[in-house]
């Protein structure tokens, strides 16, 4: 990686235009070939812009990710500024500065999200940043994008010390199968191979850690670290744990128990699927009749329920109604960061006293997208068993949690 850009290659990036950003333009400044003998620019590689370069480039002084709050300058990528200088929505993020990963994408569409219900922007400004999103995914994958590499397939010494040093402390548990202790093994195994590969600098850990495909926690570990837990499809209560990876090989004495993971696997897309289309059409018999009141209409209620905001849950919660100093609050975008961290008292379709379910106990965010018939949305239970079902056939791996029921229970 260099340090940062010289002053031409920085004034050139300055003199682009939006429209400037092809195909074309991605192949002259990040391609590699033969005749090229290297690329004009690495993604990564940096460059400083002043607060006044942002404004004028990007009509914009507001940074999102590294850098927000800077009053003079920021340092960013060449990467980051092309995207930015792509995108053309600084009036909708302000100057993107973060790395584009899974999650940060994620975040992206959220802010999108609240723009349209806040009424901000235009629904075509959304049709604008998925079309724009999947053009540059797909157009300049092969330039950017890494490639599986045997250095991230082979296992790290470390990881293999760790998890002999693991299976020897919890014997005992292993033997009498504590799924709970394999679990607990597994993601100490993970947490250090995950640390190890950043340090490597192995690029196409990115594969992994951008979100773009597969899962570090089941396609990395069955393949680098173990396969773990496999069950037995003709006993649920009996399973059998695995500490080899598929780089290891599969032990001979094992083969039975992966051929189980097959007939698992096809039983789930093949059988299992029905189990979640039976469900969603029982709960669309049992609630289609539940439809909202009209806007605005509020039953009188007295009755709440607690629930703890965390910038985790709050998006779950927009535009809800809670019950602040006697006083009636909706929670919009500028009450939900005031409340994030602090329990609230909740109206809820619970406690709800109206023949039809009113505006204050169900929040106004049906509204805004224009759902009445809230009763039909409960299929969404159905479908979500349903797709689980299909994802078992590339994902068979057992997790677990520790769940508290008392978290889970109010007390009025």
């Amino acid at each position: 990686m260099k340090n940062y850009i010289s002053t031409g290659d920085k004034q050139y990036l300055l003199s682009l235009e939006p429209s400037d950003v092809t195909k074309d333009l991605f192949i002259d400044l990040f391609a590699n070939d033969i005749e090229k003998q290297g690329s004009r620019f690495e993604t990564n590689d940096k460059m400083s812009l002043t607060i006044d370069e942002i404004q004028r480039k990007f009509n914009t002084e507001n940074i999102l990710g590294d850098g927000k709050g800077n009053k003079t300058s920021i340092s960013t990528t060449v990467g980051r500024y092309i995207f930015n200088l792509y995108l053309d929505m600084a009036n909708i993020f302000g100057y993107i500065n973060q790395e584009l990963s899974g999650g940060k994408i994620k975040g992206l569409n959220s802010i999108l999200s609240s723009k349209l219900l806040e009424r901000d922007i235009e629904i075509e400004k959304a049709f604008e940043f998925v079309d724009k999103m999947d053009w540059l995914g797909y157009s300049i994958n092969r330039m950017i994008a890494s490639s599986l590499t045997y250095d991230l397939l082979e296992p790290l010494p470390e990881v293999e010390k760790l998890k002999n040093e693991l299976f020897e402390k919890y014997a005992n548990e292993i033997e009498n199968k504590d799924m709970a202790i394999v679990s607990k093994i597994e993601d100490e195994l993970l947490d250090l191979s995950r640390k190890l590969l950043k340090e490597k600098g192995i690029s196409d850990f990115d594969i992994y850690e951008s979100g773009a495909r597969g899962s570090f926690s089941n396609n990395y570990k069955n393949t680098t670290i173990m396969r773990g837990i496999i069950k037995d499809p003709s006993d649920t209560d009996n399973f059998f744990i695995s500490k080899s990876s598929l780089m290891d090989g599969i032990p001979k004495g094992e083969f039975h128990n992966y051929a189980n993971l097959i007939v698992a696997a096809s039983y789930s897309r093949a059988v299992g699927t029905r189990s979640g289309g039976y469900e969603a059409k029982k709960l669309n018999a049992a609630f289609q009749t539940v439809v909202l009141d009209d806007k605005d209409t509020d039953c009188g209620t007295n009755k709440t329920i607690k629930v703890h905001l965390t910038e985790r849950n709050k998006s779950q919660y927009s535009y809800r109604y809670i019950i602040y100093r006697n006083k009636m609050i909706q929670l919009d975008e500028e009450s939900l960061e005031k409340f994030t961290g602090k329990v609230v008292n909740m109206r809820t379709p619970l406690y709800c006293t109206n023949e039809k379910i009113c505006s204050r106990c169900a929040g106004d965010l049906f509204y805004r997208i224009g759902i009445q018939n809230v009763g039909l949305l409960a299929n969404r239970v159905g479908t979500k068993l349903l797709n689980l079902a299909l994802k078992d056939f590339h994902d068979v791996s057992i997790t677990m949690h520790d769940i508290n029921i008392n978290d889970y229970i109010t007390r009025q």
